[in-house]
């Protein structure tokens, strides 16, 4: 559960890196259009000045403007006769208040203000140029968002989430792998507890049941006691006892384990205590062979039996905690291979941002 978490954790975040990627070059390529915009209103501008300046030269050539109309009508006027590759029309009379040579002066004047003008032209061209080829690949850009959408969908089988900063996103992964961690912890220890009291329980309804039986015994005894009954109210009843002391050697494992799942939980004030080494465990071994030095064969037998199911559990526990660390050696082996796709991954993403950024190196930029 922990490594499915972490993977889904990964793979939302090299979406949302490939996202802020995706962002940064539409912002980059939306900030260069806007420059070409402001370029574009100053070339204008300069025409426009530049076309008074004509206007200037034909009032002193010709003693009038050669246009009376706004200023955008000029502009407009001015591309389509540059377009077309027409001459600039003039006024076909001269002014008779300038000598040839003061003419010639301002027409060679003139003639050079419309030569700037013409390469001004030609500069604006440009520019719209690549200023549509900047269009077009913001339009690609935010083409790319819908790609990325289907792209989760197909992955996850719900739409894109909203993505979290990248601090955030290190931040809910690593408390993610610490709830999984935990509580896988406190689910392997939950079951040991049940499986201990499980085994108290049945131990002490052994214990009850032989206690019964031994009343029972008790009773007859009050009439008619024989050798025999003797002997089986006294085998019955040392039973009682063992069953007894291994009762509370179940609950004080249940203690322990109760104490353990505490501590996990980072009480540092509660450390567990190992009940076989603890003063409760020794006086309970303490009896236990003092019962096995005062009962006969039977009860020694009886003894015997506990022993080798207590030995029985320990292998139990043993094997259980086998088994857990086969679990968590899969769990981590699961986790491994998800790092290393993840790591894939991050190689494949940053391969198509090279590849990108040698495609767009490559497009021809304007030489103003």
């Amino acid at each position: 559960m922990a490594s499915k978490i972490s993977l889904q954790e990964a793979a939302t975040k090299q979406v949302e890196l490939l996202e802020l990627l995706r962002t940064r070059n539409n912002a980059a390529t939306a900030s260069a259009i806007l420059i070409l915009e402001d370029r574009l209103d100053a070339i204008r501008l300069d025409m426009a000045k530049q076309s008074e300046v004509i206007s200037g030269y034909d009032k002193q050539i010709y003693g009038r403007a050669k246009s009376d109309k706004s200023l955008a009508s000029s502009l407009r006027r001015l591309t389509l006769t540059f377009a077309r590759k027409m001459p600039d029309p003039k006024p076909q009379t001269h002014s008779k208040d300038l000598s040839e040579q003061e003419l010639s002066d301002i027409h060679q004047q003139r003639d050079e203000a419309v030569a700037v003008r013409n390469c001004m032209f030609h500069e604006l061209k440009a520019v719209e140029d690549e200023k549509k080829i900047l269009t077009a690949d913001k339009t690609r850009q935010d083409g790319a968002k819908e790609a990325l959408d289907a792209l989760y969908e197909s992955a996850f089988d719900g739409p894109t989430p909203e993505l979290p900063g990248e601090d955030e996103l290190e931040a809910k992964y690593k408390v993610s792998q610490q709830h999984a961690e935990q509580a896988s912890r406190d689910a392997s220890l939950t079951k040991q507890v049940h499986g201990c009291m499980a085994n108290t329980v049945r131990v002490m309804t052994d214990a009850n049941q032989t206690m019964s039986a031994v009343n029972k015994l008790r009773d007859q005894s009050q009439s008619a006691v024989s050798k025999q009954a003797k002997k089986d109210m006294w085998r019955l009843d040392a039973q009682y006892r063992m069953g007894t002391n291994e009762a509370r050697k179940h609950m004080k494992l249940v203690e322990y384990y109760y104490a353990q799942a505490a501590h996990t939980q980072n009480d540092p004030d509660i450390i567990p205590e190992d009940p076989f080494t603890a003063p409760e465990g020794m006086q309970i071994r303490d009896e236990s062979i003092k019962i096995a030095q005062e009962t006969p064969d039977d009860v020694v037998k009886l003894i015997e039996g506990q022993k080798e199911i207590h030995r029985f559990m320990t292998e139990f526990f043993a094997s259980k905690l086998l088994d857990q660390k086969r679990r968590l050696d899969e769990a981590e082996r699961v986790e491994t291979e998800a790092l290393e796709g993840l790591e894939q991954v991050r190689k494949e993403l940053l391969a198509l941002r090279r590849e990108y950024l040698e495609e767009l190196s490559q497009k021809p930029r304007p030489t103003w």
